[in-house]
């Protein structure tokens, strides 16, 4: 079975953490997942065979930095905010980057500051 990765997929894995992707003949990347891979510096690594069969999953194996753990998929990308307000947008954009609403607080806070000072410029 083959495995896809998206420009989208590269960007998930990045904020896990990923440094390595083992790409075999059962691995397909975009060309956009190919180009953002290497922008972000992560390793693309051509083998004969994966060094351990694949996950139940279907997913490649993935080398993870140092001493970080494989964490689960980020959160569910919320509905795109109104186009009429544009801290809503950040903030689900930034929630969307992070895969985590634990920054709510701290992205209500600055979001409104940015926007001030852009306004003010």
């Amino acid at each position: 079975m083959k495995t896809f990765y998206t420009e989208r997929d590269i960007e998930d894995l990045h904020v896990q953490g990923v440094k390595e992707i083992q790409i075999d003949d059962d691995v397909v990347l975009t060309d956009l997942a190919m180009d953002k891979a290497i922008s972000l510096g992560i390793k693309l690594k051509r083998v004969a065979e994966r060094t351990a069969p694949p996950p139940a999953d279907g997913m490649p194996r993935l080398a993870l930095a140092p001493n970080m753990p494989f964490s689960s998929p980020p959160a569910p990308t919320p509905p795109p905010a109104p186009a009429d307000d544009l801290a809503a947008t950040i903030k689900a954009a930034v929630i969307a980057r992070l895969g985590t609403h634990q920054y709510d607080d701290l992205l209500d806070a600055i979001i409104p500051v940015v926007l001030k000072r852009m306004n003010n410029e």
